[in-house]
C-alpha cells in the first residue's frame, strides 16, 4: 500500500510541476474547471494547491505505518490510474514540444 502511495505522489508532483510550465508557456490548458479558476485567480495558489495534496501524502505516509482499509486502497488505485493517464498525456505534449 505504501508503494501505491508513493507512487501517486510522484505522479501527482509531475502533474503539478508538467500543468504549470504547460500552462505557462500556452500549450495546454486545464481541463478541471476548479483548477482552472485558481490558475487564472493565481498561478502560485494553483501550486499550492497541488502542492497540499503531496504534502497530505508524506504526511499520511510517515505518520500511518499499515493501512488496511480496502475504501483507501480502492481510491489510491483509481487515482493512480487517473493520474496514469494524465501522466501519459502530459508525456504527449511534452514530447511533441520536444520533437
Amino acid at each position: 500500500m505504501k508503494r501505491l502511495l508513493i507512487l501517486l505522489l510522484v505522479l501527482n508532483l509531475f502533474d503539478a510541476v508538467a500543468t504549470f510550465i504547460g500552462l505557462n508557456l500556452n500549450m495546454i490548458e486545464e481541463v478541471n474547471p476548479m483548477m482552472a479558476g485558481l490558475y487564472q485567480k493565481d498561478p502560485l495558489l494553483f501550486l499550492g494547491v497541488k502542492a497540499f495534496f503531496s504534502i497530505f501524502l508524506i504526511i499520511l505516509l510517515y505518520y500511518v505505518k499499515d493501512i488496511r482499509s480496502l475504501l483507501v486502497k480502492y481510491i489510491s488505485v483509481a487515482a493512480v490510474l487517473g493520474y496514469g493517464t494524465v501522466a501519459g498525456i502530459h508525456l504527449y505534449w511534452i514530447l511533441h514540444y520536444i520533437a
